[in-house]
């Protein structure tokens, strides 16, 4: 059974939540979907983030994504874009069949990105395709980031990898743009193996080096910490 909180347990947690903020660089919420997240503590962590200007990144489930506003980032896999679209744009046809393996597909969903990105009120939305790596839509233009991992395993775990290296690396200062493309060879690995698997620094570090041929690799920082909005 999901969980219910009362008013005084939401408030509880915000002001929790908020007390730890200036001690982080980025906040990374990951929704299950199991009650904890309510619209009120979203909405209370998002509001509090950004008055010390602190991204928050979200990992999006259930059915109502407005509490998202506000957000950063908003990173949701192919099949939660679809029920987002069913809610924000019910007149879209076919959403179901959406298969970024189909190149018109493809396209479509880089159409409906920017869409969903201005209704739901979020500065970027980052939507997690599993083995065919990821669509990224900001305020001025909306890119595809394949990735090409060797063998595909096993998808499940790959957007949890996203927002865990996402998480970081802007935590780290380092673009966006950066961020993404770290994020789509994370998750590359992640597929590769069966299960809900995990990538090591080393191994991310590994992949990397076999990416640039050993190459020196250079990552551009952030100029401000409101690169992201």
């Amino acid at each position: 059974e999901p969980l219910t909180l009362t008013k005084q347990q939401e408030d509880k947690i915000i002001h929790q939540i908020s007390t730890l903020l200036p001690h982080v660089n980025v906040v990374a919420i990951s929704d299950y979907n199991k009650g904890f997240i309510t619209p009120r503590i979203a909405q209370g962590i998002i509001e509090e983030a950004n008055k010390l200007f602190k991204d928050v990144l979200v990992s999006p489930k259930g059915d109502d994504y407005t509490k998202y506003t506000g957000a950063t980032l908003l990173k949701p896999n192919l099949t939660e874009f679809k029920s987002i679209i069913k809610k924000v744009a019910p007149g879209v046809q076919n959403i179901e069949k959406l298969d970024p393996a189909n190149t018109q597909d493809l396209e479509k969903i880089k159409q409906l990105s920017p869409i969903v990105r201005d209704i739901l009120g979020v500065k970027n939305l980052v939507i997690t395709l599993g083995e065919y790596g990821l669509m990224a839509s900001d305020e001025k233009s909306t890119t595809y980031h394949h990735t090409s991992p060797q063998s595909v395993v096993d998808i499940s775990g790959a957007g949890d990898t996203t927002l865990a290296i996402l998480s970081a690396a802007t935590g780290a200062c380092t673009s966006l743009e950066n961020a993404l493309d770290l994020a789509n060879i994370g998750s590359g690995v992640v597929v590769k193996k069966e299960g809900t698997a995990t990538v090591s620094h080393q191994e991310l570090k590994s992949t990397l080096r076999d990416i640039f041929n050993a190459e020196p690799i250079t990552f551009t920082p952030k100029t401000s910490v409101m690169n992201l909005r």
